[in-house]
């Protein structure tokens, strides 16, 4: 198999991804995770992304050109039993967004509905409730929060009533869904 053989393809409930060596996986998007690790140059300009699809059963593949920056520890923490190295897919402009905003909309419902049941949803290394968010041991209500999002690589967490952080920052590539979990925040009021 030559490089034509390393394709994305994109349907209406999930995508294919094939790679290497024959690799072939397919992710459904209601049920699918992806971690973002992207690199800038100068702070700014992106020189490459790499997104980690894994699924309920544990099996990942790393696609893009950025380095697997999911680390053992974190593998454990997703339930990631198997990593691939997959393809170095260019345009991630074009398909990351895409597979966050597939995945966003397959998963938004379920999630809210599951917050209102008292259930908590972990995004891997962050936790929602219908509380609020938990990181590590910490714990912040949403009423302490405001303004929850991605800045210089990591997720914030900016308290409402004082300059400051109400939780510790979070490296993007560490929470799971990340366009889903600030939708979920931004409809919490909190962004």
């Amino acid at each position: 198999m030559g490089d034509s053989a390393l394709r994305l393809y994109f349907f209406d409930n999930g995508l294919v991804v094939t790679g290497p060596g024959g690799y072939r996986a397919a992710y459904d998007w209601e049920t699918a995770s992806v971690l973002q690790s992207i690199t800038t140059v100068n702070g700014s300009a992106v020189a490459d992304v790499r997104c980690t699809l894994f699924d309920r059963s544990g099996a990942a593949v790393g696609i893009g050109r950025g380095l697997d920056m999911v680390l053992p520890r974190q593998r454990e923490e997703l339930g990631i039993r198997s990593l691939v190295k997959g393809a170095p897919f260019t345009f991630e402009g074009d398909w990351g967004p895409y597979i966050q905003q597939m995945i966003t909309g397959a998963q938004m419902t379920r999630v809210l509905e599951r917050l209102a049941q008292g259930e908590t949803v972990r995004f891997g290394a962050v936790a929602l409730s219908g509380a609020g968010v938990s990181v590590k041991a910490r714990s912040a209500a949403w009423t302490d929060l405001t303004r929850i999002g991605p800045s210089n690589g990591h997720l914030t967490f900016p308290d409402a009533h004082r300059r400051g952080q109400a939780l510790p920052p979070v490296p993007v590539s560490h929470v799971a869904n990340l366009h889903l979990f600030c939708d979920i925040c931004r409809r919490m009021g909190c962004a």
